[in-house]
C-alpha cells in the first residue's frame, strides 16, 4: 500500500479530481484545514471511495494545539478498520502517544506511514537547556528523529501541567467576574463540566470577552462562552442532559440534540451574560458541512439574507430574559471579500487586512425574529503571525504584561449599525485550556 502515491488535498473538489483519475491514491491533509467541516467531509469521502487507500495528516505545529488533536484517534482507528493506511507527521512521538493512548498507539504505530524525504528535524540539546519542554526531552531516546514542539507557547508548556484541572481553573478564574450569584453558579457549573469531561472525545473549553463599547445595545461585560467542538453524534444526549440543567430553553436543547445525533453539527456553543436585571442566553451551532444551510430551517426557520460568503459558518440565537430576541448568521469569507464588499467596515476596523496572513474571517448579520437586520459584524480571526497588525488594538483593551502571556487570543469582532462602529469585542481563553 505504501507505493500508492500521496496527493495533497484540501477540498472536496480536489478529492473528486483524484477520484476521476481512476487510480489508487492516498490523501495528504495538512492540519488545521480551513474548517472542521472540510476535514470530516474528506474523511467521509475517503471511507466511501475504494480507490482512496489511506490518509496522512501533516500537523502544522505552529498553528494548532497538540492537546486539540485528540479527534485523530477515532478517525485513525476507523481508517485502519476499513483497511486503509494512516500516518501523522509533524508531531513528536510522545505527543502521538498522548493522542492515541498506550493501547491504540501500540496497535497503530507499527503500521503507520513514516515521513518521506527530509521532513524530520533534529532537536538541539543546547536549545533544550532551560526550555519549557517536557522534562524528559533532554534524555529522550527519539531525540534524533523528533519533530520538535514548534513555536506555539501553549505547546511548550511542561507536559505534566497540561491535564491538571486546578491549573486550568486558576487561569480561567482570573478572567471572570460577576456580582450576580446566579451567574457565578452557572459559570462554576460549566467549569466543573469541562474539567470532568474526557477531552479525548470532545474539545470542551471556556473563553471570555473584553469589549470596547461605543453605545451598542448588545454589549455585556459579565459574560463567558462555552464551546464543545467535534463531539461525536453519540455524545449529544449527555451534552443535552447537562445543558438542560443550566438553560431555560429546554425545547431548543432537545432540538439541538436531535440535530447533533444526525451529524449535522460540528460545534456547539453556549453563552451566558448579564447586564443589570437583563439576563441573556445564547446558543451557537456550526454546520458539519459549510455548504449545508439546513440548520437555518431546522432551528426556526431562521430568516436570513442570501449567503454572502464562500461557506455558511453557523447560526446564533440570543434569548433575553427567556424570550427570543435576535439571530446571528455567520458567513465564512476571505479577507478579499471583506475588502471588496464591505470596504467601509474593513476600513473602520483600523486593521490593514491586506497585510494579514490569515485568509479566512467572518461576516455576521444580527437579525430580529422578523428578519430585519439590526447590526452586522466583521469578525477577524487572530493568527499569531499577524500580531504586529493588531498590537495597537490589543493595547486599547488594557491587559497588563503578565496577563498577555497567559491568554490565547481567538479574534476580534467589530460590530456596526449601518457603517457606524458600535463596539469591538476581543475573544480570548486561558492559555492552559
Amino acid at each position: 500500500m505504501e507505493s500508492v502515491p500521496l496527493h495533497r488535498c484540501s477540498s472536496a473538489d480536489q478529492f473528486e479530481a483524484l477520484r476521476e483519475a481512476g487510480r489508487e491514491f492516498r490523501l495528504l491533509l495538512t492540519l488545521p484545514l480551513a474548517t472542521a467541516g472540510i476535514l470530516w467531509r474528506l474523511y467521509a469521502l475517503c471511507l466511501g471511495e475504494s480507490r482512496c487507500r489511506g490518509v496522512v495528516f501533516v500537523v502544522d505545529r505552529d498553528r494548532i494545539l497538540f492537546s486539540r488533536l485528540f479527534f485523530l484517534r477515532e478517525i485513525m482507528l476507523k481508517l485502519k478498520a476499513s483497511g486503509r493506511s494512516v500516518g501523522v507527521w509533524g508531531v513528536p512521538e510522545c505527543v502521538l502517544l498522548e493522542i492515541l493512548g498506550p493501547w491504540d498507539y501500540t496497535l497503530l504505530r507499527p503500521e503507520m506511514t513514516d515521513p518521506e524525504g527530509p521532513g524530520r528535524c533534529a532537536v538541539s540539546r543546547v536549545g533544550l537547556h532551560g526550555s519549557a519542554l517536557m522534562r524528559h526531552c533532554a534524555g529522550c531516546i527519539l531525540c534524533k528523529t523528533c519533530e520538535g514542539m514548534g513555536s506555539r507557547q501553549e505547546n511548550l508548556v511542561v507536559r505534566e501541567f497540561r491535564t491538571v484541572s486546578r491549573l486550568r481553573r486558576k487561569g480561567r478564574d482570573r478572567f471572570f467576574e460577576s456580582g450576580n450569584p446566579q451567574m457565578r453558579r452557572r459559570y462554576r457549573a460549566f467549569c466543573d463540566y469541562v474539567d470532568q469531561s474526557d477531552l479525548r472525545y470532545a474539545d470542551r473549553y471556556l473563553y471570555f470577552i473584553r469589549n470596547l463599547d461605543f453605545g451598542s445595545p448588545f454589549s455585556q461585560k459579565e459574560r463567558f462562552v462555552y464551546h464543545c467542538d467535534y463531539l461525536p453524534p453519540a455524545g449529544y444526549v449527555r451534552e443535552g442532559d447537562f445543558l438542560a440543567t443550566q438553560s431555560r430553553q429546554k425545547a431548543l436543547v432537545e432540538r439541538i440534540v436531535r440535530l447533533g445525533e444526525t451529524g449535522r453539527v460540528s460545534r456547539l456553543g453556549y453563552s451566558a451574560a448579564v447586564r443589570e436585571s437583563e439576563w441573556r442566553e445564547s446558543f451557537y451551532l456550526a454546520p458539519g458541512n459549510g455548504k449545508d444551510l439546513s440548520l437555518l430551517d431546522a432551528l426556526g426557520p431562521i430568516p436570513h439574507t442570501d449567503p454572502v460568503g464562500e461557506l455558511f459558518g453557523g447560526v446564533g440565537m440570543d434569548f433575553y430574559n427567556g424570550t427570543l430576541h435576535t439571530f446571528k448568521v455567520y458567513h465564512l469569507v476571505r479577507r478579499e471579500w471583506v475588502m471588496r464588499f464591505a470596504a467601509p467596515l474593513a476600513e473602520a476596523t483600523g486593521i490593514d487586512l491586506a497585510a494579514l496572513r490569515e485568509p479566512l474571517h467572518y461576516y455576521v448579520e444580527r437579525l430580529d425574529p422578523s428578519g430585519r437586520r439590526l447590526s452586522h459584524r466583521i469578525d477577524l480571526t487572530y493568527r499569531s503571525e499577524d500580531h504586529p497588525q493588531y498590537e495597537a488594538l490589543i493595547d486599547r483593551f488594557g491587559f497588563d504584561a503578565e496577563t498577555l502571556t497567559s491568554i490565547r487570543i481567538f479574534g476580534f469582532a467589530f460590530d456596526f449599525e449601518g457603517e457606524s462602529l458600535t463596539k469591538i469585542n476581543l475573544y480570548f481563553r486561558n492559555v492552559y485550556g
